[in-house]
């Protein structure tokens, strides 16, 4: 870059990093100012006090000073380097993030997710190289970000710039490392905890040690609770146990009439039933690994030209953590993501970056159902899941130590597993126009789905029976709710919790895919103009209901398929104005909407007009009643239905 004549200079679409600049003029000493630090949307002033010198002499070094009050940043953020991410004694980012003043990571009735400033967790967007990670289907974004392949993070927590759309609450930016043509890099964390160590205090509920089984199934449990003395010693919640002595002990609706089972053979049925679950028995393991660097194969012919321009990334990270307690059918927590990155300077003035990345999480849902409607009316606590967050590990606490907690310890079926998919790519291009302009184009694309199932037991398959002395009982609570019903039943005590609770199943998706154009001009020292567009579609399939529905019965039950494919667009236009005494940035923005489908009003009862429709249409198809045949052809109806009634659009 050259300077004008009042010596002012400038340079445009500098990636985030720390770099050394060198200035030069005839008659003075060369000057390298070292360690400039460039942060995302950011204007760095380096200023250069050159000597004069009448021979040539060696540059003078001096190390760049930031300053302590950053006069450009007319927003609420803050910037986060690889340094202080390296740094953190906390193992996840997104905890980091939590950390940081207005933000807060919670796990509650809206979901898993990042608080701005106390708004909701679809407010806040998570971007990775501009490409979100929101989920249109739950509004949830995907957090489990790989720390050591991150250059800088953005958190905006107020005073977005006109070309931030869709942002309500915050905004976290993620930009990754670029890598170098002249050299590997490599950066590996490892974080393992034994297994067998308990993530809570006091006695174990599932062991000898326990009062629940030393009342039902050790010192207490032929003779109950009969003196003083033993009332002293077990909970109030065991005072009323007789012991499995006493015959009135323990009611069994499976045996045939008139049959009464032994002493011995309940407490058999009850140690089976009320099982000394093994949990937090394998070790907890992180793992995270980036590598960058020039990519091979300049001197292949074809494709040398283009691979001797361009450096990659490739990530990876792993988690594996055991659950605090066994709260359901599976004992951990995993998620695990890799990422890869191209980046090509293909002419001077022209440089391409491609990338993409997927992500699987399986964990246990511990949301509420759906309300009236199906999977139309949905609340986002419906895609909750845990983790091995602090608040998360609160949330399970919270699990068994709630009001009814103590009578689900037993109940595995009261959460349901949970397998999240996230698959998102895209390329950006920028090409720079002049000294003081440049724009960047860009697609991107996102695919996540979701599989929500029931922990259920299938009373069709040989292993949801067990027998004792010949008795058949149903192998709850360790096989499921018998077919997922919403049933819930207690044991024979009526005491404990041996199956119930949500009993969903979705298998919903969404595709997006997204358009974006942005031109940067520098006009003279005071005003840096921004103008872009961007264009989004967003198909969503969702397909919810019951287990039973799903698995056994295709009933065309209210809501549970649709499809909508919304439209959304944008333009803006915006000054970043900077003077000595005044940083300001002025911007418009104007956004259309269009949902592509009339609103539904959801009654209950239904539209009359509608169940006639049920009435008329489904009872005739081909098939039998809740067959898939028929379901095959009632499901397409179900995207416009006759009679149900609608209302206008807004957009």
């Amino acid at each position: 870059a050259a300077t004008n004549a009042e010596g002012y200079f400038f340079i445009l679409n500098v990636p985030v990093g720390v770099y050394n600049i060198k200035a030069s003029m005839v008659g003075y000493a060369p000057m390298i100012q070292t360690k400039v630090i460039v942060d995302v949307d950011r204007t760095v002033t380096v200023n250069f006090k050159l000597t004069s010198s009448a021979i040539e002499m060696a540059a003078v070094e001096v190390t760049w000073q930031r300053d302590v009050i950053q006069p450009d940043v007319a927003s609420t953020q803050e910037i986060i380097h690889t340094q202080r991410i390296e740094e953190i004694p906390l193992v996840r980012v997104d905890e980091f993030v939590g950390k940081l003043k207005g933000i807060e990571l919670v796990d509650n009735t809206e979901g898993h997710g990042l608080s701005v400033r106390g708004g909701a967790i679809r407010e806040t967007d998570v971007r990775i190289d501009g490409i979100s990670l929101q989920d249109p289907r739950s509004e949830n974004s995907y957090l489990a970000l790989n720390s050591t392949a991150i250059e800088q993070l953005q958190v905006l927590t107020g005073g977005f710039e006109a070309k931030y759309g869709g942002i309500q609450s915050g905004l976290v930016n993620v930009v990754t490392k670029e890598g170098s043509r002249e050299r590997f890099n490599m950066s590996l964390k490892l974080d393992i905890t034994p297994g067998g160590h308990r993530k809570f205090f006091g006695v174990n509920p599932w062991s000898d040690e326990s009062p629940i089984y030393e009342v039902f199934a050790g010192k207490y449990a032929m003779n109950g609770i009969r003196t003083k003395a033993d009332s002293e010693a077990v909970p109030p919640e065991f005072w009323g146990f007789k012991g499995w002595n006493d015959p009135r002990t323990g009611t069994y609706p499976e045996l045939p009439r008139g049959v009464r089972l032994t002493p011995e053979q309940k407490l058999t049925l009850w140690k089976i039933r009320h099982p000394q679950y093994a949990f937090a028995n394998k070790p907890d393991v992180y793992l995270e690994g980036t590598i960058t660097g020039p990519l091979p194969g300049e001197n292949i012919p074809l494709l040398g030209w283009y691979l001797g321009r361009t450096t990659f990334l490739l990530s990876y990270k792993y988690e594996n953590s055991q659950f605090a307690f066994p709260l359901g059918p599976r004992d951990s927590y995993i998620d695990w993501n890799t990422q890869i990155k191209l980046t090509s300077t293909l002419l001077p003035s022209l440089k391409l970056s491609v990338e993409g990345m997927y992500a699987k999480v399986s964990s246990l849902n511990e949301g509420r159902a759906s309300t009236y409607g199906g999977a139309l009316v949905d609340p986002s606590s419906s895609f909750n899941f845990l983790n091995n967050t602090a608040n998360a590990v609160r949330r399970q606490a919270s699990l068994i130590g709630g009001s009814d907690g103590f009578y689900q310890l037993f109940n595995k079926s009261r959460l349901q597993f949970y397998d999240q998919r996230y698959v998102i790519g895209g390329f950006r291009l920028t090409h720079t126009l002049s000294p003081k302009a440049f724009y960047n184009l860009s697609f991107q694309f996102g695919y996540t789905d979701h599989k929500l199932a029931p922990f259920a037991l299938d009373t069709t398959k040989p292993n949801a029976w067990i027998y004792i002395d010949g008795y058949r009982f149903m192998n709850v609570p360790q096989g499921g709710t018998p077919n997922a019903s919403t049933n819930w039943a207690m044991d024979e005590l009526n005491m404990f919790w041996l199956y119930g609770g949500t009993q969903r199943d979705d298998s919903s998706y969404s595709w997006v895919g997204q358009i974006r154009g942005d031109f940067v001009a520098q006009l003279g020292m005071h005003n840096q103009v921004e103008a872009g567009f961007s264009t989004k579609l967003t198909y969503l399939h969702v397909y919810g209901g019951t287990w039973y529905q799903s698995e056994r019965m295709w009933t065309p039950d209210l809501w549970q398929y649709y499809t909508v494919t919304p439209i959304e667009a944008g333009i803006y236009l915006q000054d970043k104005l900077e003077f000595q005494g005044m940083i300001a940035n002025a911007g418009v923005r104007v956004d259309y909407f269009n949902p592509n489908k009339r609103g539904f009003i959801v009654t209950s009862p239904p539209d009359p007009a509608y169940t006639a429709f049920y009435n008329t249409i489904y009872m005739n198809l081909p098939g039998a009643w809740g067959s898939y045949q028929r379901w095959l052809i009632y499901k397409d109806m179900l995207e416009d239905p006759p009679g149900w009634p609608r209302s206008d659009n807004r957009v």
